[in-house]
């Protein structure tokens, strides 16, 4: 179960990067929609294996590149944006999981409602 779950997390963790990164440069409720589910979805792997929550900021750490190649992939008219924002550091920890959602372009944050 512990390598499952291992993939579980990562797996989470890449899926709420790359639709921050889609976030960032284009709102869209549906991002929205799907972090909010990708959180609870770690919410449960961590609750089954805390000692995972180690493993946390590894794994925020080696998944933007993936994460940012295949919001540009799937957004071709804003891959710079999102170049651009993979090349200022992408996310933090905190962020991926705290609930946390890029401003707006009215400069309004999006803030995650769980």
């Amino acid at each position: 179960m512990g390598k499952f779950d291992r993939r579980e997390l990562r797996s989470q963790i890449r899926r709420i990067l790359r639709h921050l990164f889609k976030l960032d440069t284009s709102p869209a409720a549906g991002w929205r929609t799907t972090i909010r589910d990708a959180y609870v979805e770690i919410e449960y792997v961590l609750r089954d294996g805390p000692r995972l929550r180690r493993q946390v900021e590894d794994f925020v750490s080696e998944e933007p590149g993936v994460a940012a190649k295949s919001a540009a992939a799937a957004f071709r008219q804003h891959g710079d944006a999102v170049r651009v924002r993979f090349d200022k550091g992408g996310f933090t920890a905190e962020q991926v999981l705290g609930g946390w959602f890029p401003e707006a372009a009215d400069g309004a944050p999006h803030a995650a409602h769980r």
